[in-house]
């Protein structure tokens, strides 16, 4: 399994899935943030960034899900200008498995998720769309007694945000 002490302060990405394995026994927050905040995380984190999968991408009885895949990076790319690819998720001939990943000392996990569009049958084929303003993006962090700065500068974005909604909501 990989720790959080081996390999430093890494940003670990997936989409859709989260597992126990990722969870050492503690405590810890998940939120979601911003498009914005998001793009900002993986800028800053640029080469501890590691893409993980739940699923085997590269078997041959997994293409679609690897073209799942596929379609999120390119909207994720083209219409929110994150820069994950899907060879992002393939290291050397192989993925390296969400299981592998335990959230710990720094450690984030940032899980993109989205909606598809109800399908439509094509030469006797299901397809389905993701909706593009159906992109979340969730991050899970360990919390302990010492709570970080960054820490507290996320949690009062997330009440800024929130306030607004109220207030729009108000009107």
């Amino acid at each position: 399994m990989i720790k959080g002490k081996n390999i430093g302060s890494t940003l670990f990405i997936t989409f859709w899935n989260i597992c126990l394995d990722n969870l050492p026994q503690g405590q810890f927050s998940h939120r979601t943030i911003t498009t914005d905040e998001a793009r900002r995380m993986i800028r800053e984190a640029e080469d501890r960034v590691v893409c993980v999968s739940n699923d085997d991408l590269c078997a041959p009885y997994k293409t679609k899900e690897a073209g799942r895949y596929s379609e999120l990076c390119k909207l994720l790319t083209n219409t929110y200008d994150i820069l994950i690819s899907f060879n992002d998720f393939i290291h050397g001939d192989t993925i390296l498995p969400l299981q592998c990943v335990e959230i710990k000392d720094g450690n984030r996990l940032m899980v993109i998720n989205c909606h598809y569009s109800m399908p439509e049958i094509r030469d006797r084929d299901l397809i389905s769309h993701i909706v593009a303003d159906s992109v979340t993006f969730h991050i899970i962090e360990t919390v302990d007694g010492a709570v970080t700065e960054e820490f507290k500068k996320d949690i009062a974005n997330s009440i800024k945000r929130y306030d607004s909604t109220l207030e729009k909501l108000a009107r």
